[in-house]
């Protein structure tokens, strides 16, 4: 049987499907043409290695630095100095103190069986410039209200305007002169004195009823505290005495003319809390033994400023 005639119809079926393919795989490969196709550039970065600082913004402005704080000012007061004619040294009754001289603001005096003198107002006159040299050392500015054997009222003013010239006027121009330094601290240094001869140690005092007198308790305890361990430090038994407020040994609860308010008596104040230190007795034998020593002079000197320093850091 010829069976040709069936191979050629199978071969067109073929051809066809083949062709179907095709131009499936050609619309499916080739991009729309209407569609246009976006350019790509692959060109390398190059970086421009001639450019200098000069090329750049510059950088923002330095903040301006902040204000250095104004150096700590101390005010220093050594107690008495100078001879004062109207300065008569009596107790309450009237009856001229044994260990004062009249006419002389030496302070306290302690005479010896030799007949040698040794005085307040020269002791506490080495206390504060002591101490004062240890506070510059510091970068402290320090005021002293004296530098030598004399008043502060040189000028013998009448500062009260009561009519006379007296310890009150010498007071009132010390105050004028620390009020007058914008001192920050006042811490006045003296050398205690009682009837009996028994009475020994350190001992400090503030102000009550002041604007700053929780600042004043914190400067005389820390002072106290610090004076206390340095005359400890070369005599173990020396006697802690306390810090009390100022007006608790006077009857007529008086303070202080340094450290308290305006009286009629005293008709201007110190501004700045302070405190008055008194490292030990003038009038007991074993404290002024201590005080004829220059290394526990030296050692009270360098507690008081190290006193002084630690209320600054404090405050």
């Amino acid at each position: 049987m010829d069976r040709r005639p069936s191979r050629v119809r199978l071969v067109g079926p073929v051809v066809v499907i083949l062709g179907l393919i095709a131009a499936l795989v050609t619309f499916v490969v080739t991009p729309w043409a209407g569609e246009p196709q976006p350019e790509v550039d692959v060109a390398p970065t190059v970086l421009d290695r001639s450019a200098t600082a000069a090329s750049f913004p510059p950088p923002p402005p330095t903040p301006p630095a902040t204000p250095i704080a104004r150096r700590p000012v101390v005010a220093l007061d050594a107690g008495h100095g100078g001879p004062d004619d109207d300065l008569p040294r009596a107790d309450r009754s009237g009856r001229l103190l044994p260990w004062y001289r009249e006419g002389d603001n030496s302070g306290a005096i302690f005479r010896s069986n030799g007949g040698s003198e040794l005085r307040e107002k020269d002791l506490t006159l080495r206390l504060a410039l002591a101490t004062a040299d240890l506070l510059e050392a510091e970068d402290v500015l320090v005021v002293v209200t004296r530098r030598e054997d004399v008043p502060v009222n040189l000028e013998r003013r009448d500062l009260n305007e009561d009519g006379k010239l007296d310890l009150v006027d010498e007071l009132l121009a010390r105050i004028d002169l620390i009020n007058r330094s914008q001192a920050d601290v006042l811490v006045s240094i003296h050398l205690n004195a009682h009837p009996s001869p028994s009475m020994r140690g350190t001992y400090a005092n503030y102000a009550s009823g002041r604007p700053f007198t929780r600042e004043s308790i914190r400067l005389a305890v820390t002072l106290h505290q610090q004076v206390l361990r340095g005359i400890r430090e070369l005599s173990p038994g020396a006697v802690d005495r306390g810090v009390e407020d100022d007006v608790e040994d006077d009857p007529t609860g008086r303070h202080l003319l340094l450290l308290g308010s305006r009286t009629a008596r005293a008709p201007f104040e110190t501004t700045m809390p302070g405190a008055l230190i008194e490292p030990l007795f003038m009038t007991n034998p074993e404290d002024v033994e201590l005080l004829r020593r220059a290394d526990l002079l030296d050692a009270v000197a360098r507690s008081l400023a190290d006193g002084i320093l630690e209320y600054l850091r404090e405050s």
